[in-house]
């Protein structure tokens, strides 16, 4: 591939070819890494990002993006209630959900590939960087995301980046797909195959580790759908009764 096709794949694989509106389903799970210990489960994730895009010009469009997420326990697979910190023997009570947005992404076409521009309500954007890699006919585009951030509190609430629950953090996002299937006319669904791995060098109060420092760890898959489209059925269900308006009506739809 030439540097001047990466702007159009960008937009095909992360974004919508055309000035619509697609549903990007996260699942993982975070750990708490401390240095000498185990890495400790401490919760599930499912979450719906979704983007709807918007034709800026001929090299350059914007997302704009809203978010809903609802955790789970990993040892009963149910929302959190009570959770035994295993290092400390602290009972703490973990969030059940969250909510972040509206935001925007605006993508500008460079000579070498793209440039992004994040904006995000309750993050201080340091750094926003995509790296385009081909290797035997697959195209993976890296997305790599540096901020100032925080993680849930206990009810749900993202904290402001400048509070103490404030950390450093690096989120990096892989897409991946056939650089022959590029090649399809923009009205073709692109199959994608994407990862997503979120790095926060803190830990929060509500965790019950105490003066130990660690790092929070969430990983896992990133998977496309159309909006209507119930992609993990129990999780639409536990996201609907949490968020009824949100579920049909994301922030990120309305114009």
């Amino acid at each position: 591939m030439e540097p001047k096709d990466y702007f159009r794949a960008y937009r095909r694989m992360i974004a919508t070819a055309d000035d619509a509106v697609v549903n990007w389903w996260y699942s993982g799970w975070t750990f708490v890494q401390i240095t000498g210990q185990p890495e400790i489960p401490l919760m599930q994730v499912t979450a719906i990002m979704t983007y709807r895009t918007e034709t800026l010009g001929a090299d350059a469009f914007r997302v704009h993006w809203s978010e809903i997420g609802a955790f789970t326990d990993p040892a009963t697979g149910e929302a959190p209630n009570e959770w035994c910190n295993p290092l400390t023997g602290a009972l703490v009570h973990p969030p059940k959900s969250f909510v972040e947005g509206p935001g925007t992404l605006t993508v500008t076409a460079t000579p070498h590939g793209v440039q992004l521009e994040i904006v995000q309500p309750h993050a201080t954007v340091r750094e926003a960087s995509v790296s385009f890699d081909t290797a035997d006919g697959r195209l993976k585009v890296t997305q790599r995301e540096r901020k100032l951030r925080g993680f849930p509190a206990a009810d749900g609430r993202l904290p402001p980046p400048g509070s103490a629950s404030g950390f450093e953090g690096m989120t990096e996002l892989c897409f991946f797909s056939d650089v022959a299937r590029l090649a399809w006319p923009d009205h073709q669904q692109l199959p994608v195959q994407a990862t997503y791995s979120f790095v926060l060098m803190g830990l929060v109060p509500w965790m019950g580790f105490g003066n130990l420092t660690g790092k929070t760890v969430t990983r896992g898959l990133i998977s496309r759908a159309q909006r209507e489209h119930q992609l993990d059925v129990a999780a639409w269900a536990r996201l609907a009764a949490l968020f009824p308006d949100e579920i049909v009506n994301p922030m990120a739809a309305r114009r």
